[in-house]
């Protein structure tokens, strides 16, 4: 029987890797140990990569052949596997760790019973953390929004954010997605910015969108996640258009969803995420704001809103005329920094979450 030199085996490693050391001192090349074991070439390659586990009959005949005990080689087995399972929890541990699971649990996004690992992979819909981890960073590395550090930093938070979007709107009927329509119909959604209630507008400004192929879902956000609105398209029919009520006036409100409308219409189907920071501001993002500017205050308009009186006259009167609320009319003029973004917010609507 061989003997085997003095070594210290990783238990966190596979026994192949001790296996392989062991052929390597001993100088057996791996076709000579599979035909001694009386394994295929194939198998013998899988127990040296550890995708095949140590049976007792194998521990046997490791035994002979390279030496140690059988109950060595099971034990080897043995504890590489609790290695595993102890690796995969802390795994786990850390991943959860990582997602907004109290805010999760708060929104209804998750039972308040049951194992919180199995709740959220069922969430995620997809089998583990790594495919979890492909599916996520490749979406949301190469979305396109203003980067923040936080966003970058917890792109777990807004992982989780996208995917209660993409649940909501699984559960609006939509048409086709038709371009042209969508354009046309922006004309009747601007008049819903008069609108002071959610409760009102909301429902028709969904079913509006259903029939040119958007769904639009308001999704709040969790902790971790600073998004203000999202576009991707599902399918070459179907768009969705996630809004956050993030800032909570409707002004931004406004301006995210036509800032939205404009990535659809202009950028085709990547995913558009918008963040809290404006560090970073490609053309598209240009492009988008001004085509928000432009819907909320047609071209006519702008350049008279720059004289107009900053008094509550001045400021209504000019909203009436051009059919959008004066909170609206006092954002674009922060917009266009004829004022700051402290002056005039008083007529502003503000709205507030419901716990």
């Amino acid at each position: 029987m061989n003997k085997l030199s003095n070594f210290s085996p990783n238990w966190v490693s596979p026994p192949g890797n001790t296996i392989a050391a062991i052929l390597e001192e001993q100088e057996i090349p791996p076709s000579a140990f599979a035909a001694m074991m009386n394994l295929s070439i194939l198998h013998a390659n899988e127990l040296l990569q550890g995708s095949r586990s140590v049976t007792r009959d194998i521990a046997n005949k490791l035994s002979s052949y390279l030496g140690a005990s059988t109950e060595f080689w099971i034990k080897r087995e043995l504890q590489y596997q609790e290695a595993i399972i102890s690796v995969q929890q802390l795994e786990r541990k850390v991943w959860v760790s990582q997602l907004p699971v109290r805010d999760m649990l708060k929104f209804g996004w998750l039972s308040q019973v049951g194992d919180k690992f199995s709740d959220l992979i069922s969430f995620f819909d997809v089998d583990n953390i790594e495919s979890w981890d492909a599916k996520y960073k490749a979406e949301l590395g190469t979305a396109l929004f203003r980067k923040s550090l936080a966003f970058k930093e917890r792109y777990a938070a807004t992982a989780a954010w996208i995917r209660q979007g993409e649940i909501q709107a699984a559960h609006i009927n939509c048409q086709p997605w038709n371009a042209i329509a969508f354009r046309n119909i922006l004309s009747e959604i601007r008049k819903l910015t008069r609108q002071k209630d959610p409760g009102v507008f909301l429902p028709k400004l969904i079913d509006l969108c259903a029939t040119c192929g958007v769904a639009v879902v308001v999704v709040r956000t969790p902790t971790g996640c600073f998004a203000s609105g999202a576009t991707k398209f599902i399918s070459a029919d179907k768009a969705v258009m996630q809004l956050s009520f993030r800032y909570l006036s409707d002004d931004q409100f406004w301006f995210t969803f036509f800032h939205e409308a404009g990535h659809l219409l202009l950028h085709g189907n990547n995913l558009f995420l918008e963040g809290e920071a404006e560090d970073f501001l490609d053309h598209r993002e240009d492009e988008a704001n001004r085509f928000s500017a432009e819907v909320l205050i047609p071209e006519q308009f702008r350049q008279r809103m720059q004289r107009i009186p900053l008094t509550k006259k001045g400021i209504v009167g000019f909203s009436m005329e051009v059919g959008v609320s004066p909170g609206i009319v006092v954002g674009q003029l922060q917009f266009s920094k004829r004022i700051t973004p402290k002056q005039l917010n008083t007529y502003k609507r503000r709205y507030q979450w419901e716990n």
